[in-house]
């Protein structure tokens, strides 16, 4: 665990040093590119245990909590980190080259986050 810390602290340290949000771009790229792919991961877990009638899924049925208390602050500390980036939008609008067109870009990319944190 602690070099997984250590090995992030080290590729992601140089980013903080970034001055322009437009040289963040492949950054933010490689971060939706892994978020969707741990979506399909999940998912197509998600639908193997469910269409499976193995032992197996089974014991993992047996082992889930529809309801769990404790992991709700989990859960919203998760909701609030996918839309942290709100107050850059201003930023972000400005450094644009085509700043009209904004809106239909903010539209589309929180109606995409959304559906996948509801997903």
């Amino acid at each position: 665990k602690n070099f997984y810390i250590f090995l992030a602290v080290i590729v992601l340290s140089p980013v903080c040093w970034i001055k322009h949000l437009k040289n963040l771009s492949w950054i933010a790229f490689l971060a939706l590119a892994g978020m969707f792919l741990a979506l399909s991961v999940i998912l197509y877990y998600d639908f193997y245990y469910i269409t499976s009638d193995s032992e197996e899924q089974k014991d993992v049925t047996s082992s889930v909590k529809i309801f769990d208390i404790a992991h709700y602050p989990l859960f919203f500390g998760i909701a609030i980190l996918n839309f942290e980036g709100n107050p850059a939008t201003l930023n972000v609008q400005a450094s644009m080259k085509y700043p009209k067109r904004f809106p239909f870009v903010f539209i589309v990319s929180a109606f995409t986050v959304s559906s996948m944190v509801i997903t």
